[in-house]
């Protein structure tokens, strides 16, 4: 019996440290992080963020002479916009002003390789500011912007989303996927046709949280899906047309924020862009051709002090 006793000893110890270490590891939570950009008072960086989009727009069905010349046009689309975002101390309401600064505004246009006009425009913003009035969960209360961009809160909040992301609101452990809902305003290389406002969902998976300095960096990867269905007024010859837009948006990238000072670091997007625009049956002009666009859109944005 005591050899028996012997033997089982050391087994019953072996068991007691699994259910030690299986109980510690239930009962201990993943720590947890908050990734929302929501500005913070007393701070100042930089941000500047480049688009550059790529496209192929062909021509189907009844085609003018003039656009069967042209066919197929190729479009690139560069622009390039920089801040200095700066932020004041807290009120003795819990508020604080946000001032943005555009250092640098440019954007350029060809086609076939030929530069089109009107790419010098957006450098008039240089030097102008937009002055914001918020409190620390990223509420707005009030926005000042110069005549050139007539900002309301709602576009000064969707400005933001394009810089920072679209980021949860609910705190994420490492290896977890969040999916938050998307809208983006890309702009539309066909005179008059206006941007496409996409609509759709972002599925963001926290990779690592790193130190850098004495802050902490989140390292981050997001897959993108939006879509536009719907039919919109085209300029023609005869006047405004009904024309049916069917677009889809996928793709996605990395990013990096600092989450002590509330700021995006690095975020780098690819996205690949296909859809026709079709006339509508009810569209009074039955000569307009079938616009097909396919193309990629690479957006990078760096912020740094």
């Amino acid at each position: 019996m005591k050899k028996i006793s012997l033997y089982l000893l050391p087994m019953a110890i072996l068991c007691l440290c699994a259910i030690s270490v299986t109980t510690i590891a239930q009962t201990e939570k993943p720590e947890k992080v908050l990734l929302n950009l929501t500005a913070k008072p007393d701070q100042s960086t930089k941000l500047r963020m480049m688009t550059e989009i790529y496209m192929e727009m062909s021509f189907e069905g009844d085609i003018p002479p003039e656009l069967a010349a042209l066919n197929p046009m190729k479009m690139q689309v560069k622009s390039v916009t920089a801040f200095t975002q700066k932020t004041g101390p807290l009120d003795k309401q819990n508020r604080f002003e946000m001032e943005l600064i555009y250092d640098e505004v440019s954007s350029e246009m060809t086609m076939n390789g030929t530069p089109l006009p009107g790419g010098g425009s957006p450098a008039q913003l240089k030097g102008k500011k937009i002055k914001v009035t918020m409190d620390q969960k990223g509420g707005i209360f009030d926005v000042q912007s110069p005549p050139e961009i007539q900002m309301s809160a709602d576009a000064f909040k969707e400005m933001l989303k394009s810089l920072y992301g679209a980021l949860p609101t609910e705190p994420m452990a490492i290896g977890e996927t969040a999916t938050v809902p998307l809208s983006m305003a890309l702009p539309l290389p066909i005179p008059g046709a206006g941007p496409l406002n996409l609509l759709g969902s972002s599925k963001i998976k926290l990779l690592a949280v790193e130190k850098e300095g004495t802050g902490r960096i989140a390292k981050l990867d997001s897959t993108v899906e939006a879509r536009i269905n719907t039919l919109v007024d085209f300029p023609s010859q005869s006047g405004p047309a009904k024309m049916k837009m069917d677009f889809s948006m996928t793709g996605g990238g990395p990013s990096s924020v600092n989450l002590d000072k509330a700021t995006v670091k690095t975020n780098e997007t690819t996205m690949k862009l296909e859809g026709k625009m079709t006339p509508a049956a009810e569209s009074a002009d039955a000569k307009l051709p079938t616009i097909a666009l396919k193309g990629t859109v690479r957006t990078t944005v760096t912020g740094g002090n």
